[in-house]
């Protein structure tokens, strides 16, 4: 099963900080990465957007990344972006973004 793993996001009011969500969803279990291990990458903030990566897989490599922004009441997810290939094969790139409705497919193929 793995390691279920919280993410606690805080916001300080008044001068004290105080737990405003917990997910226990948004961080993949410790054993997803398959060979590659944890497949927890990083959780950052970028353009006012909370991104939380994940990597993994074998022969066949993989990379998930979320989006979430805050619309004011919770995070809601905003866009999904998977990586997925070899370097000996290909490489797809597939995006989601669901506040505006768009999917892309990028495919690259092995040189």
């Amino acid at each position: 099963n793995g390691a279920i793993r919280e993410l606690r996001i805080l916001k300080q009011e008044n001068g004290t900080w105080g737990i405003e969500e917990i997910s226990r969803g948004a961080i993949m279990h410790s054993n997803a990465g398959g060979t590659s291990g944890d497949p927890f990458a990083e959780v950052r903030i970028e353009n006012g957007e909370l991104l939380i990566s994940h990597q993994g897989g074998s022969s066949m490599k993989w990379n998930y990344t979320n989006s979430y922004i805050y619309d004011g009441n919770q995070y809601v997810l905003k866009s999904f972006k998977s990586i997925n290939g070899a370097p000996c094969i290909n490489w797809i790139t597939q995006l989601w973004d669901f506040r505006n409705g768009i999917y892309s497919l990028e495919v690259k193929s092995a040189p």
